[in-house]
């Protein structure tokens, strides 16, 4: 967000000069064309202000009253002194607050939604990138995707609010707009870690599918993924149960069988960017056959991070067996998958009722 009220008096009386034409253009490379343009009201006055920021820019306005005409100009690359300290430190200290993230509970958080056709809305809200404010006062409604979208595969792409650091040539600019990754039957998300650096940061709103020309016309799985500032990411808990009396045979795979919970979710949806640490455990009624081993082991974030299995050698009838496991995660945003595996040494055994914990408490 940028705003900018400008008086012009004019010379030598020093009244307000009205009606005077005033222009604004970008200190890009060039001669870019102004992006914003008007006469100024009975006050003497002009204002801009917009969603984002263009970054740095400068506006010039023509009073034909006097003879030669006066010619004004300013620019936001001048900085003056703002008290006791300058300007140029206010993002200084802004960077106390993160290095980039949402203000929570400011209006209505950035939150992303679909919009229609292959367009995606942003609400109001505010984020701090690089100690630079991006507001947006206005909602956003159907920005189009920029990213280009394949003939058969969909692609996995962030919405993402962008800010130029220290040193670029349009430093201040702030945009929103969509990142994708590659397109592909299964895609994945794209790699912000390389945008996300002191002189540019892309700083993911959500995530959602962007599908292929050769199906679908909206934009599909929105996903919120927004961090904030200062205020501690939220414990994350989730509890699935076994709740039916039938029993479930399990075979002496070297893996084990996925249990089947009937009530409650096992998906964990943790922050993206932040680091947590999960704690899994799980209950479980086990019986084996005679003579044999029954084991359940819990896993985290896909079977690959699955801890030890425990097991019991008791096959008159059915015990209980809990046992836990932990490990640190670092959220994507999207859903990962939490469970349980059951596996017995030989011949078949089978589990009944039980329960599975998970909480995930972040870092910060």
């Amino acid at each position: 967000m940028t705003r900018n009220l400008v008086t012009i008096r004019t010379y030598p009386a020093g009244n307000p000069a009205t009606a005077i034409p005033y222009e604004l253009r970008s200190h890009a490379a060039g001669p870019p064309p102004p992006f914003a343009s008007g006469n100024t009201d009975a006050n003497g006055q002009f204002a801009y202000q917009a969603n984002l920021s263009p970054g740095p820019f400068f506006w010039k306005a023509t009073d034909s009253g006097p003879t030669p005409p006066v010619v004004r100009q300013g620019s936001t690359r001048s900085c003056d002194s703002g008290g006791g300290f300058s300007l140029a430190e206010v993002p200084i200290g802004l960077r106390a607050m993160g290095q980039a993230g949402v203000v929570r509970n400011y209006l209505n958080g950035l939150l992303v939604s679909a919009g229609a056709g292959i367009n995606f809305n942003v609400a109001t809200g505010a984020a701090l990138l690089l100690g630079l404010p991006a507001v947006v006062y206005t909602a956003i409604t159907n920005l189009a995707c920029v990213s280009s979208r394949d003939a058969t595969n969909p692609r996995a792409c962030y919405v993402v609010v962008q800010a130029r650091g220290a040193g670029d040539a349009l430093e201040g600019e702030i945009t929103l707009f969509d990142v994708c990754g590659a397109a592909a039957a299964s895609p994945t998300l794209p790699n912000l870690a390389a945008s996300q650096t002191e002189a540019l940061w892309q700083e993911p709103l959500a995530s959602f599918r962007l599908p292929p020309t050769g199906g679908g016309s909206v934009l599909t799985n929105v996903v919120d993924v927004r961090r904030y500032l200062l205020t501690k990411n939220p414990q994350v808990p989730l509890v699935a149960r076994r709740l039916s009396q039938t029993p479930v045979t399990c075979s002496n795979t070297t893996t084990g069988d996925d249990v089947t919970w009937d009530d409650g979710s096992t998906a964990l949806t943790l922050v993206n960017g932040v680091t947590y640490d999960v704690v899994s455990s799980v209950t479980l009624a086990l019986k084996a056959a005679a003579g044999q081993t029954i084991s359940v082991a819990p896993y985290i974030n896909g079977a690959a991070n699955i801890a030890p299995f425990l097991g019991t050698t008791t096959s008159a009838d059915f015990v209980t067996v809990t046992t836990t496991h932990t490990l640190a995660v670092v959220g994507t945003g999207a859903p990962m998958t939490c469970s349980a595996r059951v596996k017995v040494n030989g011949g078949t055994g089978s589990y009944l009722t039980g329960t599975l914990l998970l909480t995930a408490t972040p870092r910060r």
